[in-house]
C-alpha cells in the first residue's frame, strides 16, 4: 500500500514513503519499496503533487487564523486548536522582513507547512499569508514559492501621518498636491463624496483633507503592487489583504472609510484589511469605546465589502478579536505572530533551564534595539525553578522575543532537540497561547 508519512528517528525527521508513491521522491531505499527521505524542497514538490491536501489554497471570506510555524515542529498544535474552534488556519504565514532574520526563503516557509499538514495528517485545507510585501520584487518571490495569500503594506516614505495634526496652511498645499490623476479624482470630487459617505455622520471637509494627504500616496503605491501581483497570479485565485502600514496604530473609522473605499474605487479587490491595533492606542482603553469601534469598523467592512478585518495579535493575547468577532461575525482574522517562539521558550525554561541560560546570556549580550526593554531590568541570578516565570517579565520576554531571528540562528539544533524531548509540553504550550489570543 503507498504511504507518505512524516517520522521522526532519534536524529531527524524524514520522511517514510512506501509503495509505488517513491518513484516520485529521492532517498535512501531501507528496505524493498521503503524508502526515508529528507524534508527537503524536492520532496516537498513531490509530496504536494501527491497529497493536494498539503498544497495552500486561498482562505477567501472565511474566518480564518493566522498561524506561524517557524520551528517546523508546531503545526500540529496549533492545526488541533484552529480545527476546535472552527478558524480556518493560515499555517504558512510569515513576513519577508521575519523570512530575513531568521534566515528562511518564502519557499522554506510554504515547504515547512507542507510537513506540518503531513505530520499532522490534516486534510481539512490551510492558507499562506507573504506578509509585509512592499516592492513588486517581493511580491514575485513569494509568488514563485506558490504562495497563496499576500498582504501589501506600503513603504514609509508613501505615508505622511503627520498631515493628520498639521497646520491648515501646511495642509492645503499638501492636498492640492496630491497625484491626483494617479488618483483618478479631483480635490473638489473626493471632498464632496466623502462629505457625503462619512462612515459616522458628515465629515468635515479639513478631516478628509487630512486623511487624504495622509494616506493618497499610500493608496496609489497599494494600487500599483496589487495590479503587479495580479499579473504575476496569471489568473488563479488568491487573498489579497492591505495593512496601512507605518505602525499607524488604530485606524479610526474615517481612515478605514478612506482607504477602503479608495482602493475598491480604483479595482482593487482584497480579503482583508488589517485594522492595526496591536499595540492598542489609547481610544480602546474604555471598553465603551472598544465597543463601539468595533461595531462602526464592522458596519463599514459590511456596506463596503463585505471583507474581512484583521487584527494583529502579540503573544501576550488580544483582547480586541473577540469583541470585534461579535461584531463583524465571520468576517474576521487573526493574525498571530510569535506564539509558536514564545511556547519554545516557555518549554525550554521548564524543561530544559541551561539551554535557556545560554540562550538568555546570548540575548543580552546582543541586544540592541530600541524600545521599552531595559538589560538592567532582566533578573539573571533565579533558580532553575523559577525560570519560567522570566517569561512573564516584560523586559525578558521582550528582549527572547525581538532577539529571535539571531537565537533561532546560533542555536537552532539544541533548541529543536529540546522540543523534541518535550513535545507533549510544547504542543499544550502552543494551544495555551493560540487560546489567550482567541479568548475563551
Amino acid at each position: 500500500m503507498d504511504e507518505v508519512r512524516v517520522i521522526q528517528t532519534p536524529q531527524e525527521i524524514l520522511l517514510r514513503v512506501t509503495g509505488e508513491a517513491g518513484r516520485g521522491f529521492h532517498g535512501d531505499e531501507v528496505e524493498p519499496g521503503v524508502w526515508l527521505c529528507p524534508l527537503d524542497a524536492e520532496n516537498a514538490v513531490a509530496v504536494r503533487r501527491l497529497l493536494p491536501w498539503t498544497t495552500p489554497v486561498p482562505a477567501g471570506l472565511r474566518q480564518s487564523i493566522g498561524l506561524s510555524d517557524r520551528l517546523g515542529l508546531a503545526a500540529p498544535g496549533l492545526l488541533r486548536v484552529a480545527r476546535r474552534r472552527g478558524l480556518f488556519p493560515v499555517l504558512a504565514q510569515q513576513s519577508i522582513r521575519e523570512m530575513g532574520e531568521s534566515g528562511c526563503t518564502p519557499q522554506e516557509v510554504i515547504d515547512t507547512a507542507t510537513w506540518g499538514m503531513l505530520a499532522a495528517d490534516d486534510r481539512d485545507g490551510y492558507g499562506s499569508n507573504a506578509d509585509g510585501l512592499q516592492t513588486a520584487a517581493m511580491i514575485d518571490l513569494c509568488v514563485e514559492a506558490g504562495f497563496t495569500g499576500f498582504t501589501l503594506e506600503p513603504q514609509r516614505s508613501f505615508l505622511d501621518l503627520a498631515a493628520l495634526t498639521d497646520p491648515a496652511v501646511t495642509l492645503d498645499k499638501a492636498f492640492a498636491a496630491l497625484p491626483w490623476e494617479r488618483l483618478a479624482f479631483s480635490p473638489e470630487a473626493m471632498l464632496t463624496v466623502y462629505r457625503e459617505t462619512a462612515p459616522v455622520g458628515v465629515a468635515e471637509e479639513e478631516a478628509v483633507k487630512r486623511v487624504a494627504c495622509a494616506y493618497g500616496p499610500a493608496i496609489v503605491e497599494l494600487v500599483r503592487l496589487a495590479d503587479h501581483l495580479d499579473r504575476r497570479m496569471e489568473g488563479q485565485h488568491y487573498d489579497l489583504e492591505i495593512d496601512p502600514g507605518a505602525d499607524s496604530g488604530l485606524l479610526s473609522p474615517l481612515v478605514h472609510h478612506f482607504i477602503a473605499a479608495e482602493l475598491l474605487r480604483l479595482g482593487v479587490r482584497f480579503t482583508s484589511l488589517v485594522l492595526g491595533v496591536e499595540p492598542p492606542d489609547k481610544a480602546w482603553d474604555a471598553a465603551s469605546d472598544l465597543e463601539s469601534l468595533c461595531a462602526a469598523h464592522a458596519r463599514i467592512a459590511r456596506e463596503l465589502g463585505p471583507y474581512k478585518l484583521t487584527v494583529r495579535a502579540g503573544p501576550e493575547g488580544c483582547r480586541v478579536y473577540p469583541i470585534l468577532a461579535r461584531h463583524a461575525g465571520p468576517y474576521t482574522h487573526l493574525k498571530i505572530t510569535g506564539v509558536d517562539w514564545l511556547a519554545a521558550l516557555r518549554v525550554i525554561a521548564a524543561h530544559e533551564p541551561a539551554l535557556l541560560r545560554t540562550m538568555l546570556a546570548h540575548a543580552l549580550q546582543g541586544y540592541t534595539h530600541d524600545g521599552t526593554a531595559r538589560i538592567s531590568r532582566v533578573p539573571v541570578d533565579l533558580p532553575d525553578s523559577q525560570l519560567p516565570e522570566l517569561l512573564n517579565q516584560p523586559d525578558t520576554r521582550q528582549i527572547l522575543l525581538s532577539m529571535f531571528g539571531e537565537l533561532l540562528r546560533r542555536f537552532r539544533t539544541p533548541i529543536l532537540a529540546a522540543l523534541r524531548r518535550n513535545r507533549a509540553a510544547y504542543a499544550e504550550a502552543l494551544e495555551a497561547a493560540v487560546m489567550d489570543c482567541i479568548g475563551v
